[in-house]
């Protein structure tokens, strides 16, 4: 994990950054609020989660209620969080 951390972290910041929906500092802060807000709250009702799923999920939502949301991009993230079968 720390190996592809170190080489590719910028490419995995940057995704449910930027690619997801663009905006403002203010739409930034309420999905951050958002995304803290349910941590939390799964935390201390010892509920399994992924902060990642979560944090684009609270992205997507800012950007659905904006009309920015980029659909095709979340797709693709969908898409890499489908583990295959073993």
């Amino acid at each position: 994990m720390t190996l592809g951390a170190t080489l590719d972290a910028t490419r995995v910041v940057e995704t449910p950054g930027q690619k997801v929906t663009a905006m403002t500092a203010g739409q930034g802060l309420i999905a951050s609020l958002v995304t803290a807000g349910l941590v939390t709250t799964a935390s201390r009702h010892s509920l399994p989660t992924r902060t990642t799923h979560i944090r684009v999920g609270s992205r997507l939502g800012v950007g659905a209620v904006a009309h920015h949301a980029r659909w095709r991009q979340v797709g693709g993230i969908h898409l890499a969080w489908v583990e295959p079968a073993s």
